[in-house]
C-alpha cells in the first residue's frame, strides 16, 4: 500500500485506489495507541499522524511501565519552549518556582545531530556529528 520506486502501472494504480484504507487503518492504530497510554491525560498527544511517524521510520518505543511511572510521579513529563538550569533545579518558561530534578532528558526531535552540530565551530567536527548521525540510522 506505499508507493515504490520502479512500481508498475498496474501498482501504482492499485496502491492510490488502496490509499484510504491505508489512511483508515493509521487512524484506527493512532486512536488505539492514544486510549491505551491514556496520551491525552498526560497532554503527550502528537501534533503529527501516526501514518507520518511510520513513513518516516520514527516510531518511538517506550519502556515498561512508563506512563504508571508517570502517574506514580517518578517520572514528570514537561513541554516547554524555554528552560534554564540554576542551582535549585530547572526552570521552564515563565514559571516562578524552580524544579528540583535528578535527570534532564531532552527530546528535542528526530533530527537532534542538526543542533548537536553547531556546538562546534570546526567544519570537520561538525561533518563528524553529521556522519556519526546518518551511520546510527542505518544501523537501527
Amino acid at each position: 500500500m506505499v508507493h515504490k520506486p520502479g512500481e508498475s502501472l498496474a501498482l501504482s494504480l492499485l496502491t492510490s485506489i488502496l490509499a484510504p484504507v491505508r489512511w483508515g487503518i493509521s487512524k484506527y492504530i493512532e486512536r488505539y495507541i492514544t486510549s491505551k497510554y491514556r496520551l491525552e491525560k498526560f497532554d503527550m498527544v502528537p501534533e503529527h499522524s501516526f501514518l507520518k511517524e511510520v513513513n518516516s521510520c520514527s516510531i518511538a518505543i517506550l519502556p515498561e511501565d512508563f506512563y504508571n511511572r508517570v502517574e506514580k510521579g517518578s517520572i514528570k513529563l514537561k513541554k516547554s519552549q524555554e528552560f534554564c538550569f540554576n542551582e535549585e533545579g530547572i526552570l521552564f518558561d515563565d514559571e516562578v518556582k524552580s524544579e528540583a530534578v535528578d535527570m534532564v532528558i531532552l527530546a528535542t526531535g528526530f533530527k537532534y545531530f542538526e543542533k548537536l552540530k553547531d556546538i562546534f565551530v570546526s567544519p570537520t567536527f561538525q561533518s563528524y556529528i553529521g556522519s556519526a548521525a546518518g551511520l546510527y540510522r542505518q544501523a537501527s
